[in-house]
């Protein structure tokens, strides 16, 4: 059998490599999904019906915004602000704690439906997906609602922001009153302790006078004292013999009346000398608000009348608490202990003349074992004695000094917090301020009808499309020569007539 027609035939086909064969098999099944094109049609048409019923059906969403921005206010100290990311997540839990969305729904009486269906928890979880809180700056924060009215979305967007700007402001004033008070009861228990130091300090004193002298390091015979024990001896390692010539020398200027022994110290209440200081910063902060009004307004207005009220009572209750601290101060230094000058004078000459012999002795000793050097921690009962009291003396002293630096420090740090306490109430403390105002949204949110004809066409058309290469695939038809050559040899090919359009087959 003569099979070189068959042959040739499948090396036509044969020879149809690589690219351009697949090519032309792509276009052959584009061309048998046209020839699907009633169905095609249909669903194009169904899925741009189904998008124009739902843009009609659909209802639309509106969104309004507001812009906040965090102000800082009067500072006393320099302590470094927040952190940007730490202030917009601060700002952001206040914002959304669930106790202030809970505050706006039953205010606003917004998503009640689902409160009641779903319960509170639920209702507030909706209410805070409708809410995004953004940060636009280190600053600068926008606050945006989306709902169903427009009116209503931007009534909801004005109340958060103003939520936010109570909520800070509360928690200022929280913060600033819990360390006022925190510093007052420390005040209160230093001025105590210091108080107590000090009476222990000028029973000291009144005991032993002569230690006045070294209460002022600026004063001559005070100031000599330590120099002229050390140039008597020439030995200033004896210790010992340094001491009592200190004490001789505060004996014997005590008695020839060169400095008088310094006055006791102030026996005020701790409580009711703080009580004269808020007094008086209360004073200052009502003087301040009343000039700040009369400046803007007037004398008489009412913000200005109410002020000059105010002025008044810190008056009154300054004058109240100065009287009280001054009685108190009264009944406190008649309880101090009396000083009997001549009895006083007697035991200083008694005393000055027991240390004179004591020196003496001492002395002899250094002189007759210069070899050796006298121990300084062994000596007679006066040397004891002396070493004592001005061991005593330095206790005392270094008690009351840094019981007066804790005090000034509790004291400083207490007129910071309540210069920060009245700020916080005048509010020019740190605070979030409205920058721009939320909007009425008269647009709707994206997507639009429009456009949703357009993502309904374009899903349907590659839906369609999808389908009808499917079935342009799957299609066991015989339509073209390459059909047939998967099933026999091809011998001959007929050309087609040109009469008959592509469409029309199938």
């Amino acid at each position: 059998m003569d099979k070189r027609p068959a042959a040739v035939s499948i090396g036509v086909v044969d020879d149809e490599k690589g690219a351009a064969r697949e090519l032309l098999r792509m276009l052959t099944l584009v061309k048998r999904a046209l020839f699907k094109w009633p169905l095609s049609l249909l669903l194009v048409v169904l899925g741009v019906a189904a998008a124009a019923g739902y843009s009609v059906l659909r209802k639309p969403t509106f969104t309004s915004e507001t812009i906040v921005v965090y102000r800082q206010g009067v500072k006393m100290n320099t302590e470094a602000g927040s952190a940007s990311l730490s202030l917009g997540v601060r700002l952001q839990e206040m914002l959304l704690a669930r106790s202030r969305l809970e505050e706006v729904l039953d205010q606003l009486q917004i998503y009640q439906d689902e409160k009641k269906k779903r319960g509170v928890v639920e209702a507030v979880e909706s209410f805070r997906s409708d809410i995004n809180f953004k940060a636009r700056s280190t600053d600068t924060f926008s606050i945006s609602y989306k709902g169903r009215d427009p009116e209503l979305v931007q009534k909801v967007t004005a109340t958060l922001a103003q939520s936010l700007i109570d909520e800070n402001q509360k928690l200022r004033v929280e913060q600033a009153k819990t360390q006022r008070e925190f510093l007052e009861a420390q005040k209160t228990q230093a001025g105590a302790a210091l108080k107590d130091k000090e009476i222990a300090l000028a029973r000291f004193l009144a005991d032993h006078p002569e230690f006045a002298l070294d209460a002022n390091a600026q004063n001559t015979a005070g100031a000599s004292i330590r120099s002229a024990a050390q140039a008597k001896t020439g030995l200033p390692k004896d210790k010992t013999l340094a001491a009592l010539e200190r004490q001789a020398e505060r004996a014997r200027v005590l008695l020839e009346g060169g400095v008088p022994a310094p006055a006791g110290p102030d026996p005020g209440d701790p409580a009711l000398e703080a009580a004269v200081s808020q007094a008086r910063q209360q004073l200052a902060t009502a003087q301040g608000d009343l000039t700040a009004k009369k400046a803007k307004f007037g004398d008489n207005y009412p913000d200005v009348i109410a002020a000059q009220n105010r002025v008044n009572d810190a008056q009154s209750h300054l004058k109240d608490a100065e009287d009280a601290a001054r009685d108190a101060r009264s009944s406190n230094a008649s309880s101090m202990p009396s000083i009997d000058p001549e009895a006083n004078k007697d035991r200083l000459r008694s005393e000055l003349q027991s240390l004179n012999a004591e020196i003496d002795k001492r002395k002899k000793q250094l002189d007759s074992s210069s070899k050796t050097p006298v121990d300084d921690k062994t000596g007679s009962e006066e040397a004891d004695r002396v070493v004592g009291l001005e061991t005593e003396w330095a206790r005392l002293s270094r008690d009351v000094s840094e019981a007066r630096d804790q005090m000034n420090e509790l004291e400083r740090n207490y007129f910071r917090a309540q210069i920060e306490a009245s700020s916080s109430l005048g509010g020019y403390s740190d605070q979030v301020v409205v920058l721009d105002p939320a909007y009425l949204p008269t647009r709707p949110n994206p997507p639009g009808k429009q456009m949703l004809l357009l993502i309904g066409f374009g899903v349907s058309f590659a839906i369609a499309m999808v389908i009808a290469l499917l079935r342009a695939v799957l299609d066991t038809r015989i339509y073209e020569e390459s059909d047939l050559v998967r099933i026999a040899p091809i011998l001959a090919v007929v050309p087609k007539s040109g009469g008959r359009r592509w469409f029309g087959r199938g």
